[in-house]
């Protein structure tokens, strides 16, 4: 399994560069465009430093023909929020998804 932290780093690798591109984009759409994927490649570090696992990784829970959605009521305060309980394939380990609905 690889490591979480260098996992983390080549995203945080990955905004900088769409950052970059973001800052000498000569249109306003393909701007915006390198600025949403710098910070979504942001959002994937952080996760990958706090979960250890990908976001590429997490999402083949919802695959798992077995997965089931479940109440959360510890986090439930302002929103409903739910829970998705599958087994993720690519590592082989189970997994757990938060979902806001």
């Amino acid at each position: 399994m690889p490591d979480p932290l260098i996992a983390a780093e080549r995203y945080r690798q990955e905004a900088a560069e769409f950052s970059e591109l973001a800052k000498t984009a000569e249109t306003a759409f393909v701007r915006d465009y390198y600025g949403r994927l710098a910070r979504r490649y942001l959002i994937h570090a952080e996760n990958q430093e706090k979960h250890g696992v990908s976001f590429d990784e997490a999402k083949t829970a919802f695959f798992d023909d077995f997965a089931r959605v479940i109440a959360d009521p510890e986090h439930s305060d302002r929103k409903e929020r739910y829970v998705l309980l599958g087994y993720e394939h690519q590592t082989e380990r189970p997994g757990c998804m938060p979902l806001l609905y």
